[in-house]
């Protein structure tokens, strides 16, 4: 009978090997998965923060202590 040697942890062609660059693999499918639905989520914040942007702007511009703003009560009627 002959004996077969452990396999290393060193070779890639063991199942020692290939179980390592197995786990790095789905270690790295999670990154990429958490990554994308990041990316997914800071492009809703991105939208949602443009179009707040535009009726804040108009809402805050009569309350502005400038003069010749249309729409502002006069001395004058």
């Amino acid at each position: 009978m002959q004996r077969h040697s452990p396999p290393r942890s060193g070779d890639s062609g063991t199942p020692t090997g290939s179980a390592r660059e197995g786990l790095l693999s789905l270690i790295e499918l999670h990154i990429n998965t958490v990554s994308c639905e990041v990316n997914r989520a800071m492009r809703v914040i991105a939208v949602l923060s443009a179009l707040v942007l535009i009726p804040m702007l108009v809402g805050h511009m009569p309350g502005m202590t400038t003069p010749g703003i249309p729409f502002t009560p006069t001395s004058g009627g």
